[in-house]
């Protein structure tokens, strides 16, 4: 509900502005369209956002939203769980003898915030013996509010009976709501910040991509230029198609790599799409800044590592190192590829800036390289 109330907050002053705006100052439908039409120089290009960037802003937020919560859960996960073991304490009688707010004190480098919380205290009787309790739950609510509105105390007026829930083992403990009802308010407010974050999070990506296709024609054509644009190549479909940017790349580089070798380094199987050229176009723009930063050792220079399990994943190889002089023997993700050769067995070399990684042909954890020679030849290299 709280959330709602926040979405009200923002809309209803946007909706006052909007409203001088129009009747006020006399802003039209055209004039947007004229500053949407205005010289492209003078506005920034909005960059097209991708799918595949979509998935990834969700999916980011998803964990970080995981981790900060393990954080911010994980130090009451044992109050959580004896709360929630209090579904079997005895209900009794109880008398309500304060009911107020209270108010507790969070410090941080910005300065320090009060804010309200219930506080209740209550008298009850166990064989007899007076007992006395200010918890609501086993939360401490003086220390956060964990979604308890301290309105609630108008449930719980002094002089009142209302029903509280002791320990049989320790009369001591008493609550005025037992099992996972107490942690009901906790879940709820949890939820609200999650579904805030959500709606953030789309609300930037819908801005985001209302901008671009409103930005002037010109912009957006720059904002959907992509590094193929230099070839005369439409659908990317064939190895043919391929073929044109290693040949680019050989020729800017004096290189004689193949599609194959890209394909490879890339953990390309097939190359049948337009991400499989964004991919070895990319990997070739990365080449050709590495060479000439002549920042790459050369091979007789490098750590040679073997490695098992292998397989190339976004440019780099993943699998169990053995003996990596700085990790020892683990799984490994290395930089970025920078070349793959094979011996008269198969056996590849794969080379980073400054370790060469030995995987043999039986070490690949699933499907070879495109470059291997036992997919360009008839020899059996396994044998």
């Amino acid at each position: 509900m709280d959330i709602i109330v926040d979405i009200l907050e923002i809309c209803i002053p946007l909706g006052f502005f909007g409203f001088i705006a129009v009747f006020f100052f006399e802003i039209r439908p055209r004039h947007i369209k004229q500053f949407i039409e205005a010289p492209a120089e003078k506005l920034p290009v909005i960059p097209l956002i991708e799918k595949s960037k979509v998935k990834s802003t969700y999916f980011g937020t998803t964990g970080l939203i995981f981790f900060v919560g393990l954080l911010i859960v994980g130090t009451d996960a044992i109050t959580f769980y004896d709360q929630v073991n209090t579904s079997d304490w005895e209900e009794i009688p109880a008398t309500v003898s304060i009911s107020e707010i209270r108010e507790y004190e969070i410090c941080g480098e910005d300065g320090c915030s009060r804010n309200d919380y219930p506080y209740i205290k209550y008298s009850y009787f166990v064989d007899g013996e007076s007992y006395s309790n200010d918890d609501i739950v086993l939360l401490d609510l003086d220390e956060g509010n964990y979604g308890f509105s301290p309105d609630m105390i108008v449930d719980y007026p002094v002089g009142s009976e209302t029903s509280a829930y002791y320990n049989p083992k320790n009369p001591d403990e008493a609550v005025l709501m037992k099992g996972f009802s107490g942690v009901i308010p906790p879940i709820i407010m949890i939820s609200q910040i999650i579904i805030g974050v959500y709606i953030a999070v789309t609300a930037f990506l819908v801005i985001w991509k209302a901008l671009f296709h409103i930005q002037p024609s010109s912009n957006r054509k720059k904002a959907e230029a992509t590094p193929l644009d230099i070839f005369d190549v439409q659908h990317w479909d064939s190895k043919s198609d391929g073929q044109q940017i290693v040949d680019w790349y050989n020729q800017e580089i004096d290189d004689d790599k193949t599609l194959e070798d890209f394909m490879a380094m890339c953990g390309i199987s097939e190359f049948d799409s337009k991400n499989d050229a964004l991919g070895v176009m990319h990997k070739a723009e990365k080449l050709i800044k590495i060479k000439s930063t002549g920042s790459v050792k050369n091979l007789k220079d490098k750590s040679v590592i073997k490695m098992t399990g292998a397989t190339v994943i976004d440019g780099g190889l993943v699998g169990k190192a053995f003996d990596h002089p700085e990790l020892g023997t683990q799984s490994v993700y290395s930089s970025n590829i920078v070349g793959m050769t094979y011996d008269e067995e198969g056996t590849c070399i794969v080379e980073t800036r400054n370790t060469a990684y030995v995987v043999e042909t039986n070490d690949w954890k699933s499907d070879l390289p495109a470059n291997h020679p036992s997919l360009l030849s008839d020899q059996e290299w396994w044998d």
